[in-house]
């Protein structure tokens, strides 16, 4: 392991770098209603999440609103929750209309499937994201375990879609769902390298928020999963009276350059203006006190 909180150079290039580089999320309603919501930071590729119950169609319009922008998107595209594979070929062919190349593959948190795509590798077997000319395919990190899928079924699944991805020349990172523990996310880091060969990883964390306003997002975005693990971690109990993402970094920090993410997803719980402040913060005085 490196430290490298000695040298204040090398510390604040590796934010610097990681908070340049970061994504950020904005709910399909946000992006139709309030598009100016992303405005803040310009620069960032925006996620788009699917709800569960809600309509598909709102995941196209949001995407189209942000390509106009020009902005880059990236549509989650929810296995369990199309009918059909005429369903999945439309909607596809949709986000294809509006000029975006790059999805996030997830199973959803749709308890039962709608129709015959149960998890992800089902909607790969289709060819149709390959079909459909997509170019760059993100798919879900759980650098804290799933509770409903044993490990080895994840990492065989990872090690899957990594030979699926180059047999068909498509780009594959995986973006982690939002963690509090640095160390189990580095562990998992490297297991993950040891399986496929350093597939860029971003990882999720938590933008800065009230505890409140972080409950309240983790549902709105599907990530109710995450929340219940957040439960059970002892580091982020924090959560309960503050979250600060920049000692999150710090920890980070401890691991460079012997281990570390490509970049940074982060899910702006608590706005993303209050974000945008914060990784302003970060970058230009990197001692600062985050923004709250």
């Amino acid at each position: 392991m490196t430290i490298i909180e000695s040298d204040p150079k090398a510390r604040r290039n590796y934010i610097h770098k990681l908070l340049s580089n970061a994504s950020i999320e904005a709910l399909p309603a946000q992006v139709i209603t309030t598009p100016e919501i992303v405005q803040p930071l310009p620069s960032a590729p925006v996620f788009v999440p699917f709800l569960p119950g809600s309509d598909l169609d709102s995941t196209i319009i949001a995407t189209r609103n942000l390509v106009s922008m020009g902005r880059k998107a990236i549509p989650h595209l929810p296995a369990r929750s199309f009918q059909s594979r005429d369903h999945l070929s439309d909607w596809l062919a949709a986000i294809r209309s509006t000029d975006t190349k790059h999805l996030l593959l997830i199973a959803g948190d749709t308890q039962f499937p709608l129709g015959p795509f149960k998890d992800t590798l089902d909607v790969i077997d289709t060819g149709l994201i390959e079909q459909h000319d997509i170019e760059r395919v993100f798919i879900a990190g759980h650098p804290e375990g799933h509770p409903l899928v044993a490990p080895k079924v994840l990492y065989d699944a990872l090690t899957v879609k990594k030979a699926w991805s180059e047999a068909m020349s498509i780009e594959l990172h995986v973006v982690t769902q939002f963690t509090f523990d640095i160390p189990q996310f580095i562990n998992w880091l490297d297991q993950v390298n040891q399986l496929t060969n350093s597939i860029p990883v971003h990882l999720g964390i938590a933008g800065p928020a009230s505890p409140a306003s972080l409950a309240k997002y983790a549902l709105q975005c599907g990530v109710s999963l995450s929340g219940k693990m957040m439960l059970n971690n002892r580091n982020a109990r924090k959560l309960l009276t503050q979250w600060n993402p920049s000692a999150l970094l710090e920890d980070l920090m401890r691991f460079y350059p012997v281990s570390r993410p490509s970049a940074i997803h982060i899910f702006p719980f608590g706005g993303i203006s209050k974000t945008s402040e914060w990784i302003k913060k970060m970058t230009l005085f990197p001692e600062a006190k985050p923004v709250y």
